[in-house]
């Protein structure tokens, strides 16, 4: 009997439908603890009043228990308010498929909690991705972080601004990941060396703050850019309604301002969710590729990147 090195493969599309129904589900629950990925380990990573938060885990096939493999953490969107781990779902089986360890976060919600908590739960995530690292078969030190919308205002956010970590966990242990990709991040949430513009969405400054729990630029990643800031690899829309291409412009010359990699990749005429799976095909398959090409040149992977086989192999 023929064998495959990862069957995940296989069995994309059955388990990414599976994973659809139960995002419908979840996204009508009451409480983050009602969620489940079919095909995904659980964890909880953290217990706050009496509620587990969990994150999902897709290893790949046959490691040798001695080799540690770099890791990709997702942070779904939505507003701060919505979304699950379930939209990474084609992205992680790609990248376990790969060889990493691929990991989806579920963390509190607004109005559960503020964006501050958000934040917080963000960096308890890949903390506790980074103490578990040997149970993982992870190298802790090869750990990126992915986000959109707003989950890429957390990613960005945990990797750039100091603070917001939870009480009673061991600071000695970073919840800085190693890399960033972001999809149409929120890294410019007040205005910034005279340039402003619209709010996510846009909000007026009052009801962004109340969301935030703080002032704004508090919570704005271009603000808190200092030298040593994480490699980047930033992709957004040219004519996004959510998040103006201005701000990933003015960010990403910042970041390299300052002496941080930031590799801004323009999508022309493409909106707020170009890169999701049920969107676009073409734009999925060219996201995955520029993660694909971005952490190959980190040596976070080896090889050349192969989506399309997988999408050949799944129809």
């Amino acid at each position: 009997m023929k064998k495959y090195r990862f069957p995940l493969w296989v069995c994309f599309m059955v388990s990414w439908l599976a994973g659809t129904l139960w995002m419908r589900a979840v996204e009508a629950a009451a409480t983050p603890a009602e969620v489940r990925i079919p095909g995904a380990e659980s964890f909880v990573y953290k217990t706050v009043n009496g509620v587990n938060l969990r994150l999902f885990v897709w290893k790949p096939q046959a490691i040798p228990a001695a080799e540690k493999r770099s890791a990709i953490v997702f942070f779904h969107g939505g507003g701060w308010s919505g979304g699950n781990p379930v939209q990474y779902q084609p992205q992680a089986l790609y990248f376990a498929h790969r060889g990493m360890v691929v990991i989806s976060v579920q963390y509190r919600l607004y109005p559960q909690v503020k964006v501050t908590g958000c934040l917080t739960d963000t960096k308890s995530a890949i903390r506790w991705v980074r103490t578990h690292a040997q149970q993982l078969g992870i190298d802790p030190q090869r750990i990126t972080a992915c986000g959109d919308s707003a989950g890429g205002h957390l990613v960005a956010a945990a990797g750039i601004i100091d603070g917001y970590e939870e009480s009673g966990e061991d600071l000695a242990i970073s919840s800085r990941p190693d890399a960033m990709v972001l999809f149409n991040p929120g890294v410019l949430l007040a205005a910034f060396q005279g340039q402003d513009f619209p709010r996510l969405a846009n909000q007026t400054p009052q009801a962004l703050q109340e969301r935030l729990g703080v002032e704004p630029e508090l919570l704005s990643p271009i603000h808190h850019i200092q030298k040593g800031n994480p490699p980047t690899i930033l992709m957004h829309g040219t004519i996004d309604t959510v998040v103006p291409f201005g701000t990933a412009v003015l960010f990403a010359e910042q970041m390299q301002k300052l002496g941080n990699r930031c590799d801004l990749v323009p999508y022309p005429e493409r909106n707020h969710t170009f890169f999701d799976y049920n969107s676009t095909r073409e734009d999925f398959i060219s996201t995955v590729k520029e993660m694909d090409k971005f952490l190959c040149s980190l040596g976070y992977l080896n090889g050349a990147a192969d989506i399309e086989q997988m999408i050949k192999k799944t129809r």
